[in-house]
This record gives C-alpha cells, sequence and structure tokens, in this order.
C-alpha cells in the first residue's frame, strides 16, 4: 500500500484514537513493556539517495505477532533547518505516547532528517491494516507541523521489520559493539529514564513559557553577593550578553566532590542529568554512578565533549579542588560562551559549589535564537539543576 497521499480519519474518530494511545502508553510503562534497544542506534539508513542515522529504537514487549509488516513514514517539518533539527530531535521523546499505545504497534527506530530534510519513522506493526489506521490518525499531528504534501508513508505486509532492513544491506550490531546499558539495560532502568525525561521535558516546557521566571532562574541557589562576584574565567567572556550563577551546598569537602566535576562530559561521566534527553539528540551519556580514575586529571587546552559529533570545550583554566574552567569558542568570537564550577569549603566540613555561563551569543536573529537566553536559559537551567542535585548525592554517599 502507498499512502503517498494520505487519506486521514475524521478528526472526530482520529482524537479518540490519540487519546487511547496515551492512555494506553502509561499502561505499559507502568506494567514495564516498553523499552528502549541500541543495536541499531547510530546506523546510517538509505532511502534512495538519502541517508538517516537512527537515533532511537522503541520497542513494546507484546506476543509474537500473527501478522508481521513495516510502516515506513516520512515528512518534512515546517521552518526546521540547522540546529533547530537537534531541538526537535531532543523535543520528540514526547511523542512517544503517541504511538506505543496503538493497536498493533511493535516497534520504531527513530531516523533523523536526511540530505534533503525529510524525517523518517521505521516501525513494525501487527497487521496492515492497524499501521494504516494508525498513520491516518497520526496525520492531524504531523500535517500542521510539516510542509504541505510531505508527508507520505508506505506499508509493507507481510515482512518483519529487521527482516526488511537487511534486504536492503542493513544489519543491526551486537548490543555490546553498540553500548546497550547506555540507554536502559534493564527494564526498571528504562521506565526511570523515561519518567526522569518526560518529568525533565515537561519542566523545560513550562520555564520556556515562564519568561518572568528568569530572573529566579539565572540565580537558582545563589546568595545575591554569589550572583554578582568576579570569579575565575570570567575575563574570558568580559561583554557576556546573558549568564547565569547557580548554587548548592553539598553535605561533603571539597576533596569528595572535586572527582565527581573533573570527569564530566560526553564519553567520560556524563552530566548527572536527563541523560535520556540527552541521548535524544544523539551525546550517547551514560552517567557515571562511581569516580571513573582514567578520568581524574585534566589540563589547560584538553578537550571535553557535549556531543560526539559537535566541536568540544576547551579546559581554559583548572585548579584541582578549586575551579574548573571549560570555554566554548574562542573568547574573542560571536558566540563565544563559558561554563565553570567553583567550589568553595563552607567552614561547615561542606563546599558551596557554584556553576555559572556566561555567553556572547552570535549577531542576528539565528544567533541570537541559537544561543541566547528565549531557548537556552531554561533549557540549561533544568539541566544544570538536575546535575548540581545528582552531584550533591553523589558526594554525599560515604
Amino acid at each position: 500500500m502507498d499512502g503517498s497521499s494520505v487519506e486521514h480519519l475524521p478528526f472526530g474518530v482520529a482524537v479518540p484514537r490519540i487519546v487511547r494511545s496515551i492512555a494506553m502508553t502509561v499502561v505499559l510503562l507502568s506494567r514495564r513493556r516498553v523499552r528502549c534497544r541500541s543495536e541499531w542506534v547510530g546506523e546510517q539508513l538509505r532511502f534512495g539517495d538519502a541517508h538517516g542515522r537512527v537515533y532511537r529504537d522503541t520497542v513494546a514487549v507484546r506476543p509474537p505477532t500473527a501478522d508481521s509488516c513495516v510502516l515506513v513514514v516520512e515528512f518534512r517539518l515546517r521552518g526546521i533547518h540547522g540546529w533547530a533539527h537537534a531541538l526537535f530531535r531532543w523535543e520528540s521523546l514526547l511523542n512517544t505516547p503517541l504511538f506505543v499505545g496503538f493497536p498493533g504497534f511493535v516497534s520504531k527506530l527513530w531516523v533523523t532528517h536526511d540530505e534533503h530534510e525529510v524525517y523518517r519513522g521505521v516501525y513494525e506493526w501487527d497487521g496492515a491494516e492497524r499501521a494504516e489506521a494508525y498513520v491516518r490518525a497520526l496525520w492531524w499531528l504531523l500535517a500542521p507541523v510539516s510542509l504541505r504534501g510531505s508527508v507520505n508513508y508506505r506499508v509493507l505486509p507481510g515482512v518483519r521489520r529487521d527482516q526488511w532492513l537487511a534486504q536492503r544491506g542493513h544489519h543491526r550490531r551486537p548490543a555490546e559493539t553498540r553500548g546497550a546499558k547506555r540507554v536502559g539495560a534493564s527494564t526498571a532502568g528504562l521506565v526511570r529514564t523515561v519518567a526522569e525525561s518526560v518529568g525533565g521535558a515537561v519542566l523545560i516546557a513550562v520555564h520556556l513559557l515562564g519568561r518572568p521566571l528568569r530572573h529566579w532562574r539565572t540565580g537558582w541557589g545563589a546568595t545575591a553577593e554569589e550572583a554578582v562576584a568576579t570569579l575565575p574565567g570570567d575575563e574570558l567572556v568580559p561583554d557576556a550578553a546573558w549568564s547565569y550563577t547557580h548554587a548548592i551546598t553539598v553535605a561533603a569537602p571539597p576533596e569528595r566532590l572535586w572527582p565527581w566535576i573533573v570527569q564530566l562530559g560526553q564519553g567520560r561521566g556524563g552530566f548527572y542529568s536527563y541523560a535520556g534527553l540527552e541521548n535524544l539528540v544523539g551525546c550517547h551519556i551514560e552517567n557515571a554512578t562511581e569516580v571513573l580514575g582514567r578520568f581524574q586529571d585534566v589540563a589547560v587546552g584538553d578537550p571535553v565533549l557535549l556531543h560526539p559529533d559537535r566541536p568540544p570545550l576547551t579546559v581554559a583554566a583548572v585548579e584541582p579542588r578549586r575551579h574548573l574552567v571549560l570555554l566554548g569558542s574562542a573568547p574573542d568570537s560571536a558566540d563565544a560562551s563559558l561554563w565553570a564550577f567553583h567550589l568553595f569549603d563552607d567552614g561547615n566540613g561542606g563546599t558551596r559549589l557554584i556553576e555559572r555561563g556566561r555567553y556572547a551569543h552570535g549577531g542576528g536573529w539565528a544567533g541570537s535564537l541559537a544561543f541566547g537566553p528565549a531557548l537556552l536559559e531554561p533549557i540549561s537551567f533544568v539541566m544544570s539543576r538536575k546535575m548540581l542535585r545528582t552531584l550533591r548525592a553523589l558526594a554525599s554517599i560515604r
């Protein structure tokens, strides 16, 4: 079946089905029957002359299928270009309830946009009619945000997803070569990750709409003196367009907290935040739960990755157990940024941890949107608060 011109369901029929899917997803999550697998994550799939990379694989735990089929859905988002694709991939976690709970759902590979900015989802479904019913309901969600005529689909009956991919020359790799544990080695871990990530995404959505909260966010946990204090590294971005200072008290001395901070980074100890959200945009984060000796020595000039496919931050200054200053882009560039951690003995056997960010966003509309406070500030606040609270808990464990 070829649905290049989707004959959508009537609105009054589609909406109740979507609502039921959301409710069923909650039930499946509570019963630990939704999983993320990593064997396909990172694999580049070919679609004619275009290519897209798998960034997530969502699977429902269910009885064997009686009538397997493959469903391929493609669409091109309206007004999404460049860096905004990463934002969409991050946001897409929120879409999970919109398909997992539909009757017949088996699995979905989430595929990044190709050279023509076309996104795809490669599903396995139990029953071609069920698959088509799903995509006809999905149209009401995709059409408003997609370019006219770009929502297309194909249903391929009588074939399993992995079988179809193998026929096209794609083969999933063993789990151990894909770092399966990073996505969730256990069902309990997956449920916890999904729950935390959805919670984090909701918080970000609230703060994106909560501009009046910005003053509170940019000084979260910090005293008035800490918020305006001059700290090592500030001089690297002297004319910041915007900045924040977050702080938290940790019931552990600096020497116990420092090992957790110095191993921050992608491919290192992670960021102790919402890894599920970070992994949706391809960060491949595994948050450490122990001190990793091989990452304890850092020096000025060392790279610290945020994302495997993005330029790294650079260690600009480091004083063990005192401060770590990371610099993004050259200090004299239009998009220079600074991320710093400062540790102070609080005089009671604990540590006052101050996190500071400073940004000189690029000129023009695109630069302001990408590096300015409208999007980046509320997102970084939610992620940073989770990180600081996790650092406090980790360092306090004796």
